[in-house]
């Protein structure tokens, strides 16, 4: 009988590295469903922003800047968080 030994360096050396990581702008259908959701979110928070400040007293110009800035910050931090994905 043949007999065969492996030496412990070698064993190790034939393991392959798991060291792979996946990021959300590698696959293209997530990366725009994420779009997506940040900008209806986006959306939502800043229609209710502006409404909000319609029903404290603002008026109208005021709440459609309040609105405005809650929709732009809210689309900005969306799409940082997914960058950094």
């Amino acid at each position: 009988m043949n007999s065969v030994t492996i030496s412990v360096g070698e064993a190790r050396a034939a393991q392959p590295s798991s060291t792979t990581e996946a990021k959300v702008a590698d696959n293209g259908p997530v990366l725009v469903l994420s779009l997506c959701l940040v900008f209806t979110v986006a959306i939502v928070v800043g229609l209710v922003t502006g409404i909000l400040s319609r029903i404290d007293a603002a008026t109208l110009a005021k709440a459609v800047m309040c609105g405005g800035a809650a929709f732009g910050t809210t689309l900005l931090i969306g799409i940082a968080l997914i960058a950094v994905l």
